[in-house]
């Protein structure tokens, strides 16, 4: 290879791992912005999901009025899913019928489009109307004008009232299965009374100043509703957030502590450098006499320490890591006890092994899909950080101008703003900016670009 050849490959590398480094970056916060506006009021947000729909230890709609009861002022819902076929005209197609009441678009996680949800009044009269998608509509009637028209579910006609659209994003294909959901009134079921509640959803405020929220509806589902409390698993969501922003806070330590290292080696090579200088010279004069010659030259060198250990402070008091860990997984005493971890996974994995006929809603399925991209985030960016490292050696080596580092700084800024734009506009996610971890890889880049001569 030539020296020019090696010079464009030292460039290409440097500035697309930079580039990917910095669209990461960009692209965790914007994925995880997904959930928290899915759920603003996670922490009031309570659900209750089925682990066997065929158990007879299930929850009937008369134990909500118990739950009202219990959490007063609290919005509550449910929903049961029904596989069944949509008929219209000569059309058919399988859906999910979704079983439910009015609140239930609270918790719903997507946006009404056309005409409303189903009514209080529709609700407690059992009417025959149904909420449908966007897509759903085109499919039956090439049009969206559809309010109005009917459609046939167990040879009964239901009334389309209102049309629903989901959100459009990478985490919302990735949870999809392919098949239509139409929602309907539960009292509307010629066999209502035999439905269990497969989701029962519970918002309050009073939930928020809860501590131990699952030991307190575990006792509520125990003495209250004569529930046995494997029945249903409780999914919260007042943590979810800080999990998946740990994914975020994982990268920015490691930069961090890459950033402080140089700085570090930047401070230990000018010390040296200075008390080499301030040896030689006081072999020749007094204290009193070398301050006052070379007053600024050791000026510069208190604000340049003040200034280095100054800006180590900041990067670790900034982007120190907020590590939160569930209580249930750490042991009381002793945190080294092998054994209890050991035993912890193993309940974990029988627990997901009997949850065979579990169906997540959309907000814990998107928690997940979410927590898988995260980690293939985190296990892309990690090589990209050491890929960008030896970039910055090769240019060291290369003695490259600081004209190219420019360069290489600029190239990989603009490369990844636009893939984040372009990622944006297509869907994938929605639009955040974090200026924060931006400025620490432009920081780690232009600090361990200076070179220090041996």
């Amino acid at each position: 290879m030539t020296d020019k050849s090696i010079q464009k490959y030292a460039f290409r590398k440097t500035a697309l791992s930079l580039a990917l480094l910095l669209l990461f970056s960009l692209a965790v916060p914007a994925f995880n912005a997904c959930f928290r506006l899915s759920e603003s009021e996670s922490y009031e947000r309570v659900e209750l999901r089925a682990l066997n729909m065929g158990s007879d230890a299930l929850m009937q709609m008369d134990d909500l009025k118990l739950l009202q009861e219990e959490f007063k002022g609290a919005t509550l819902s449910f929903s049961s899913l029904v596989s069944t076929h949509l008929k219209s005209g000569v059309q058919t197609f399988p859906v999910s019928a979704v079983l439910t009441d009015s609140n239930f678009a609270t918790f719903a996680d997507w946006t009404l489009t056309k005409g409303n949800f189903i009514t209080e009044d529709a609700y407690l009269r059992g009417r025959n109307v149904a909420v449908i998608s966007e897509a759903l509509a085109s499919k039956l009637f090439m049009s969206l004008n559809v309010i109005g028209n009917r459609v046939q579910l167990w040879d009964r006609e239901y009334t389309i009232v209102g049309l629903y659209k989901l959100p459009e994003s990478l985490v919302t294909t990735l949870n999809a299965n392919g098949v239509e959901q139409v929602y309907i009134p539960m009292t509307s079921h010629q066999d209502m009374s035999k439905l269990p509640l497969q989701t029962v959803f519970i918002k309050s405020p009073s939930l928020a100043k809860v501590t131990f929220k699952e030991t307190a509806l575990n006792e509520v589902m125990i003495k209250k509703l004569k529930l046995d409390i494997n029945a249903y698993k409780i999914v919260l969501y007042d943590k979810k957030p800080a999990l998946l922003a740990q994914f975020q806070d994982i990268l920015n330590f490691c930069v961090a502590l890459g950033l402080s290292i140089k700085i570090i080696r930047l401070l230990l090579y000018f010390w040296r450098k200075s008390l080499s200088f301030i040896k030689s010279n006081l072999e020749n004069m007094y204290l009193g006499s070398f301050i006052k010659r070379y007053f600024i030259r050791c000026l510069m060198f208190l604000i340049i320490t003040f200034a280095g250990v100054g800006a180590i402070y900041i990067v670790f008091r900034c982007f120190q890591p907020q590590i939160y860990i569930p209580s249930q997984y750490l042991p009381q005493e002793n945190i080294f006890d092998w054994k209890f971890y050991i035993e912890t996974a193993k309940k974990e994995i029988q627990h997901h092994n009997a949850m065979y006929h579990y169906l997540p809603t959309a907000l814990e399925s998107s928690y997940s899909t979410l927590l898988v991209i995260n980690l293939i985030l985190l296990g892309l960016s990690l090589p990209a950080l050491f890929s960008l490292s030896k970039g910055i050696k090769l240019n060291q080596y290369l003695k490259m101008g600081i004209g190219t580092t420019i360069a290489m700084g600029m190239s990989a800024l603009l490369m990844a703003v636009s893939g984040h734009m372009l990622l944006t506009l297509w869907g994938f996610y929605e639009w955040v900016f974090p200026i924060k971890g931006l400025l620490l890889l432009m920081a780690y880049y232009i600090v361990n670009s200076i070179a220090i001569k041996d």
